[in-house]
């Protein structure tokens, strides 16, 4: 069985450079093979200059892709954002923190008003008691 393989350029952003990937006959680009080549790319798109528009390429149930593959176009890689994905865990985790220390704010704060509301009350039993031990 005679298998037809075609190229396909895909431009890596994080290596700054095209890399060259060699599709099957059924213009299959398998998730294997793909992710042992990007393991930090999660997907592929292309420019349509006659749509003006940006493509993405489908997935089968297995998880490969499946496109009409055309050797003059160069695809590009799509990533997951974790540095947004970060921000978003660490402002929720601030948020929660800073609740957190407000709660603890207000409590201190009661509990120095009631500290000096006692101490208050105790000078003031302590003066009569010397008042009147003096009377």
């Amino acid at each position: 069985m005679l298998y037809h393989i075609i190229d396909i350029r895909i431009y890596d952003d994080k290596r700054g450079r095209l890399v060259r990937l060699e599709i099957e006959s059924n213009n299959i680009l398998r998730k294997e093979y793909f992710n042992g080549i990007f393991p930090y790319a999660t997907g592929i798109i292309f420019d349509d200059n006659d749509r003006n528009e940006l493509v993405g390429i489908a997935r089968d149930e297995n998880g490969n892709f499946i496109c009409d593959w055309n050797t003059d176009v160069v695809y590009k890689l799509v990533f997951y954002d974790v540095s947004s994905n970060r921000s978003n865990r660490s402002n929720q985790n601030s948020s929660i923190t800073s609740k957190i220390w407000n709660w603890l704010m207000l409590g201190g704060s009661i509990l120095i008003m009631w500290i000096g509301s006692t101490i208050a009350s105790l000078w003031s039993n302590l003066y009569e008691d010397i008042f009147k031990m003096l009377s």
